[in-house]
């Protein structure tokens, strides 16, 4: 078994690149980190990292299958530059893989699902079944957030709905197709969660959410990340207006009523 660490980014978001890039590495990971990009970048600050590159003219899943047909790790940890990786626990990844391979899992997202999708426990880790799990959070089975994927589920599927783009994938056929693969996300259960725009991720794997359709998250949205924000805006003096910030809306504060 091979995990591999893929972040999907795109050079219209090279403003984000240092902040995403600082805060790896801060990270103790010890799992292959690779981007997938339109184009090589010229920032050194990338030299120890494997770039893939995919064709800008594509279409969103057209792009994710082609950087699988390039890949050779049979599990990506998958995420995209706006979900910015706060803390991953190297540990409980290990820990996790050796379930996800044991059970031949297709995909396990790393938000936290409610706890009437609980399914069993593996060591402390509480799991939730998200064929048909009903999230107000989280689409399931498929969202584009951040999940750790079996590289040939994860193909196989994009080119089932070449056709769709990032905004329409999550309402194409997708949802049928993933449901007859297994599965799987956290459950409640005895997890604390940590909030981004309403959505809860774990300590283990925390990410806090930069961007909504390319504007800055509004201080609203940052949540449990309210102070840890202010640092990191004030530490790589942005301007936020550059490219406008997001109006915050009801729907995420969803993930504060998890039971």
């Amino acid at each position: 078994m091979s995990l591999e660490i893929l972040i999907y980014t795109h050079s219209e978001y090279q403003d984000i690149w240092p902040i995403v890039l600082d805060t790896l590495s801060k990270l103790k990971i010890q799992t292959r980190i690779s981007f997938a990009m339109d184009k090589r970048p010229t920032n050194s600050s990338f030299d120890s990292y494997t770039i893939y590159l995919y064709d800008d003219q594509l279409t969103y899943p057209g792009r994710l299958a082609s950087l699988c047909k390039q890949i050779a790790s049979d599990y990506l940890f998958f995420f995209h530059d706006i979900d910015l990786l706060i803390n991953l626990n190297q540990e409980r990844l290990d820990m996790l893989m050796e379930w996800i391979v044991a059970m031949d899992v297709d995909r396990f997202a790393l938000g936290i699902f409610p706890t009437h999708c609980y399914v069993t426990t593996y060591q402390d880790i509480p799991i939730a079944k998200l064929n048909h799990c009903r999230c107000n959070w989280f689409t399931s089975p498929y969202d584009p957030g951040p999940s750790i994927w079996k590289r040939s589920t994860l193909e196989e599927l994009m080119l089932k709905v070449s056709d769709a783009t990032y905004r329409s994938i999550e309402d194409s056929p997708i949802q049928e197709f993933l449901a007859e693969k297994k599965v799987f996300g956290f459950a409640k259960r005895e997890l604390e969660p940590l909030f981004t725009i309403g959505r809860p991720f774990t300590p283990w794997f925390a990410f806090c959410h930069l961007l909504i359709r390319g504007q800055w998250v509004s201080r609203e949205g940052w949540q449990s990340y309210d102070a840890f924000m202010a640092i990191l805006l004030d530490t790589y003096k942005i301007q936020k207006e550059k490219r406008g910030i997001a109006p915050f809306h009801s729907g995420m504060q969803n993930g504060f009523e998890i039971t």
